[in-house]
């Protein structure tokens, strides 16, 4: 499966968003336009001589505060509240306003919700200060530097909320790619599931059954791998193709479900031919199950005698299907031993992980183990 992500979680509709990082655009623009204003400044400064050097500096110092937006905002509010009680004793309270007003866009931008509640505090104590400050006739500028605020933090704002957008669209791309990948494993898992259900019985026997018309000498034993090889290609060739059918048209499988009295006969007949001493045993009610525990009974029966087929020492073999308590219980025993050298086939034990999960989505069990010098399956599954 694919690997466990953590996924955003959802805000608030109308909500500030939190702070999306800078992109790399939005730090070139800054930096870009705070090394224009900084020049500016000091061409500025040159022209205007010695008698306003100390403003001019105290003026390009404010304007190269910008940059800190890119590093660190909660220092550069910082900065600029000092600056703002500076401003009062060189003068420059309505200067230091408009610079207050210009960084309301960054710091709506990348400030966070207190951090940016706390500079429109900054500001409005600021616009206090300017007007008390200030002469009659800079009543309007500064009126007019509250409406740059109030314009430059909107488009801060609407920044902020299209980064935010345009972040949570990429962690639900990535979240939608995860669920599709997990769907697609998903399909896999299952078309290896019952490829194995369908198919690996019938090769077994297939296998089984030519190596032993290499060893038999009579003409009917002859026959009968025969006609065993014949019908286990057919079944197996029949389900592969209803298998693939099935995937294609993207539809469910109409076969006639898997039943139990069909895998106890057909596990009766290979260990028969495969000249395993035997005995099956089915409780009175097993017609009446439904249909699910009865397909899946059927398929550990199938699984085990495909597993004995494959791997199980010359010897008895027992298969008993019980209920008891309305619970169903499978009974195999057999003969544990080196695997046989007529069908040396590997095994990978995926067959009894799946019949496992099988067993435990039912609230039932399943276990397969060494008893002694025999291997033995049980399985549990309740019909209620």
């Amino acid at each position: 499966m694919a690997e466990r992500v953590l996924l955003p979680t959802r805000q608030s509709r109308g909500a500030i968003p939190s702070v999306p990082a800078l992109t790399g655009i939005e730090r070139r623009a800054i930096l870009s336009i705070v090394v224009v204003a900084v020049v500016t400044g000091i061409l500025l400064a040159i022209t205007r001589g010695g008698d306003d050097a100390l403003q001019a500096t105290f003026e390009v110092v404010v304007t190269a505060l910008f940059a800190g937006f890119v590093i660190s905002p909660p220092a550069t509010i910082i900065a600029f509240a000092a600056s703002m009680g500076l401003s009062l004793l060189v003068g420059s309270s309505t200067e230091m306003l408009l610079a207050l007003a210009v960084a309301t866009g960054f710091a709506a931008r990348t400030a966070g919700t207190r951090l940016l509640a706390a500079y429109v505090g900054l500001l409005l104590v600021s616009v206090a200060a300017a007007v008390f400050s200030a002469a009659s006739d800079q009543l309007s500028t500064i009126v007019i530097y509250l409406l740059l605020a109030t314009v430059s933090g909107g488009i801060g704002l609407l920044l902020r909320f299209a980064r935010s957008r345009e972040q949570r669209l990429r962690e639900e791309l990535a979240r939608q790619t995860i669920i599709e990948q997990e769907v697609r494993q998903s399909e896999r898992l299952l078309i290896a599931d019952e490829l194995h259900d369908v198919v690996s019985r019938d090769l077994t026997v297939i296998v089984m059954q030519s190596e032993l018309m290499s060893l038999e000498a009579g003409t009917v034993s002859l026959h009968e791998s025969q006609v065993t090889i014949r019908d286990a290609a057919r079944r197996a060739l029949r389900d592969l193709h209803r298998l693939v059918s099935r995937v294609q048209n993207e539809r469910a499988d109409t076969s006639t479900p898997e039943s139990l009295r069909v895998a106890l006969h057909e596990a009766e007949r290979d260990l028969m031919r495969a000249g395993f001493p035997h005995s099956i045993s089915v409780a009175d009610g097993a017609d009446e199950l439904p249909q699910i525990i009865d397909t899946t009974v059927a398929r550990m029966v199938r699984e085990s005698v495909t597993n004995i087929l494959k791997h199980a020492a010359p010897g008895p073999v027992s298969v008993s299907v019980d209920i008891v308590d309305d619970v169903v219980r499978l009974h195999v025993r057999s003969t544990l031993g080196r695997r046989r050298a007529l069908t040396p086939l590997p095994s990978s034990g995926y067959g009894s992980i799946r019949m496992r999960e099988r067993a435990t989505l039912l609230g039932g069990g399943f276990d397969s183990r060494r008893e002694g010098r025999e291997w033995v399956v049980t399985a549990a599954l309740p019909i209620a």
